[in-house]
């Protein structure tokens, strides 16, 4: 019921995000999303950098002080119901 109640009142509302912004299981998207999350981070002074290509994460973020972040992202498909995903984990 909550569900029913929650897709009445958001049926008029618009979307937070245009179709072309929105982040689907494209592999060209996943790595501009990638890009562009490692110049924000770069640009609010976190130090953002690829990771070694060896490695499993996408990402490596080094913090100011002693935090280290690793992000890796992975793409999904789910051909029966034609749907695909980008899924990604932070490891700190």
């Amino acid at each position: 019921m909550g569900r029913l109640k929650g897709w009445w009142h958001a049926r008029r509302t618009p979307n937070e995000f245009a179709a072309d912004q929105r982040l689907y299981g494209n592999l060209t998207q996943r790595e501009a999303w990638l890009n562009r999350l490692e110049e924000h981070l770069n640009a609010c002074g976190w130090i953002a950098r690829p990771s070694c290509s060896w490695d499993e994460a996408d990402l490596d973020v080094l913090g100011p002080g002693p935090y280290r972040l690793q992000l890796t992202s992975v793409y999904e498909e789910n051909i029966e119901e034609s749907r695909h995903f980008v899924r990604y984990r932070i490891t700190a």
